[in-house]
């Protein structure tokens, strides 16, 4: 592939980044108008902002698959459609579960964005894909800054379904980007992998996050026995199909792979704690009474520390290696996470709530990338799309469960602001787990050696 012919590829999975973490953020500062606008009970706004990353997770498997099996471009577009539809279907939505829904579809194209499109820089690049990572977590960058800002003024100008009819337009022009761009690009693909163990994986996933939602909302004893039968029969198929199948839905070899099942395990610990910008900006409109775009400004710090932090982790980590860099990365996430229980404590303490996102941002934007990168350091691009699903389930996985289980901690607590303490304080404890387990458990030798 010609060098200007990559970039556009770059560019393409970019924008899916941009557009992926814009909503991410943006939607978090919607949310109290939202609630208010439907009426909706806490355990429902709950499940319309988790929704979104419960359907990507539980679908990702299946999208690896599928890529890997059609053409990683193909699904690829196919995703930035659907995600352009669903956002029109939730600005029009008259209801939160009809919102609920549409989010839901929301995350299943963003799943593509998320798996494919580092195996469309793995196919593009080669072993020159590690180079990339930082370029397009830059790219989430500016979308997560401009989100909050952006979306609070139109929340507080227009209404948050101004928000959502950006979101569609960006997803049409992503599409129109992608069949472009990727049209004719050569990916790898396998025609062997396992379908039904795919299912299988989805339905355990999903079924695990339906039961904490259900435990949250108090829903009765058959939904709780429900989501049981769903995830034990989706354990029980996975497990059959990952010993009988000849090409199973999680390869052999990438769980052999050096560095794959930490990195496994990093992104289910780690992302559990990465849910507490929907508590800060609950806090700051509901209880502090500050407008949508104010609350939005106090998520900037987030971002620089992002910026930063991508832009130093590469140099970091070669000279320190995988190791020390996503231990440091991670350290300085519990440690701006303490900050954070400076919440509504006044002045002082949303100073310290700006200081420990700029710090939390820094710690995301140095582990995140180099991570990701160290867990697909050793597998073979045949199979990086399967490899990069997993690593993208278990992110996703722990960032639905994480969000689920602060969301009962909090709207469980005697008032909002003292369950977003304990919410925060529970989160810290899951970044300087992450930490811990980085330093005992990753190797130092450098995440950008896999061959081509």
């Amino acid at each position: 592939m010609q060098r200007g012919d990559r970039r556009l590829v770059l560019a393409v999975v970019s924008l899916a980044s941009f557009l992926l973490s814009f909503d991410l953020a943006g939607i978090v500062v919607a949310m109290p108008s939202i609630q208010v606008d439907f009426d909706a009970t806490p355990a429902a706004l709950s499940w319309a902002q988790n929704s979104f990353a419960l359907a990507g997770c539980a679908t990702l498997p299946l999208v690896g698959i599928l890529g890997d099996r059609l053409g990683r471009a193909r699904v690829f577009c196919a995703a930035a459609a659907v995600f352009a539809l669903a956002s029109a279907g939730c600005a029009v939505a008259q209801g939160i579960d009809q919102l609920t829904w549409w989010r839901s579809a929301q995350g299943v194209g963003a799943a593509a964005f998320l798996a494919l499109g580092t195996a469309l820089l793995s196919d593009a690049w080669g072993a020159g894909m590690g180079r990339t990572l930082g370029f397009i977590t830059g790219a989430g960058a500016v979308g997560m800054s401009l989100g909050p800002v952006l979306s609070g003024a139109m929340v507080d100008v227009l209404s948050w379904r101004a928000l959502l009819i950006v979101e569609a337009a960006a997803g049409g022009l992503l599409l129109v980007g992608a069949l472009v761009v990727l049209t004719g690009l050569a990916t790898q693909r396998s025609g062997s992998a396992d379908l039904a163990g795919a299912l299988g994986a989805s339905a355990a996933i999903a079924g695990t996050v339906i039961i904490v939602h259900v435990w949250q909302s108090r829903q009765g004893a058959w939904s709780l026995a429900a989501g049981l039968a769903v995830a034990a029969v989706g354990c029980l198929v996975f497990w059959w199909r990952q010993r009988t199948a000849s090409s199973p839905v999680l390869p052999k070899a990438v769980w052999a792979a050096p560095g794959f099942r930490v990195t496994l395990a990093l992104g289910l610990i780690a992302y559990a704690g990465l849910s507490t910008a929907f508590f800060i900006s609950l806090v700051a409109q509901s209880v502090d009474g500050w407008s949508a775009v104010s609350a939005g400004v106090i998520m900037l710090p987030v971002t620089a520390g992002l910026v930063v932090g991508t832009v130093i982790g590469p140099g970091v980590t070669r000279r320190i290696g995988p190791r020390l860099a996503v231990t440091a990365g991670y350290a300085a996430c519990a440690v701006g996470t303490v900050a954070l229980l400076g919440l509504s404590r006044g002045t002082i303490g949303w100073a310290l709530v700006a200081c420990g996102n700029a710090i939390s941002g820094l710690g995301v934007g140095i582990a995140s990338p180099q991570a990701l990168a160290y867990g697909l350091r050793e597998v073979d691009r045949s199979q990086t799309g399967s490899a990069s699903s997993w690593l993208w389930v278990s992110r996703q996985l722990g960032s639905s469960l994480g969000f689920a289980l602060l969301s009962l901690l909090v709207f469980g607590s005697a008032s909002l602001v003292v369950g977003a303490w304990l919410a925060m304080a529970l989160s810290a404890v899951a970044f300087a787990a992450s930490a811990l387990l980085a330093c005992t458990r990753m190797l130092g030798k450098a995440p950008y050696s896999r061959s081509p």
